[in-house]
């Protein structure tokens, strides 16, 4: 029979030591915000727009396809 603490770690994986909830700057518009984590750098507000759900770019940038 596995102990309580065995089956937490399957759901839950250890986090590495500076991945902790914090206060961050959102990359993309710059505003701060709560996040869960240093994997989170864009804020709710800017996920919400058209062009991050669309995952369509803000510039007419070149290609890197060569």
């Amino acid at each position: 029979m596995q102990s309580e603490n065995e089956n937490t770690d399957i759901y839950h994986p250890a986090r590495a030591l500076d991945d902790t909830p914090k206060e961050r700057c959102c990359l993309r518009c710059k505003a701060i915000f709560w996040s869960d984590g240093f994997g989170e750098r864009i804020c709710r507000r800017c996920k919400g727009l058209t062009a991050w759900r669309n995952a369509a770019h803000s510039s007419r940038g070149t290609s890197r396809n060569r």
